[in-house]
């Protein structure tokens, strides 16, 4: 009938916390539910941690929208407009899908107008020869009775390729050493725009 002397080690772990960070468009489903707004989440996984504790994992939950927006806008014909990746040059309604800056789709709708951006007239004057043409073509101007005439051609991008004033009834362009296209022969009576022309190589 001795004493037993019993010596307890007794250690006491603490639940583990974790915290992270998720982020949707829209929407974003997790453990089977779907959430539609930002909210802080706690789950609480019991006896999953290396000490057989309680795991408490808290989530910051991001719930980011689809932007849309609407542009109305016009050009001058020969320009392009241009959305992300995308280059117009017809009057239309066009849509793209973009990136914004939280990773969700920016949807944007242009209602773009092209106009003729013509404001003296002497187009009746003007003509351009061959049209289409493989090779070169002559500007030819029959009343060069007119001051400041000048032209400038340009890609369907609305990139400059030349220009220069024009001094005499017949002004050759040299084509020969662009690729199959179409460009834009822009006429000019000082800064103003008097005629715009079609020029397609083939």
């Amino acid at each position: 009938m001795c004493d037993s002397i019993v010596i307890t080690d007794l250690t006491i772990n603490n639940s583990v916390t974790f915290n992270q960070s998720l982020t949707g468009c829209d929407s974003l489903i997790l453990n089977g539910a779907t959430y539609y707004s930002s909210q802080i989440l706690s789950d609480t996984l019991f006896g999953q941690s290396s000490t057989m504790c309680d795991s408490i994992v808290v989530t910051d939950l991001i719930i980011n929208p689809t932007f849309t927006s609407q542009v109305d806008t016009t050009i001058d014909f020969g320009s392009v407009y241009t959305v992300g990746l995308n280059s117009y040059s017809e009057s239309g309604m066009y849509i793209d899908t973009l990136m914004s800056n939280e990773n969700c789709d920016s949807i944007v709708t242009t209602n773009l107008t092209v106009i003729d951006g013509i404001e003296a007239g002497i187009n009746d004057r003007l003509r351009v020869y061959p049209n289409p043409t493989k090779d070169n073509v002559l500007l030819i101007v029959e009343n060069m009775n007119i001051p400041n005439l000048s032209y400038g051609l340009y890609d369907l991008r609305g990139q400059l390729i030349e220009n220069a004033p024009i001094s005499k009834a017949k002004t050759t362009l040299e084509l020969s050493h662009l690729p199959p296209s179409i460009f834009i022969l822009r006429v000019y009576e000082g800064s103003k725009t008097v005629q715009l022309i079609k020029v397609v190589k083939q």
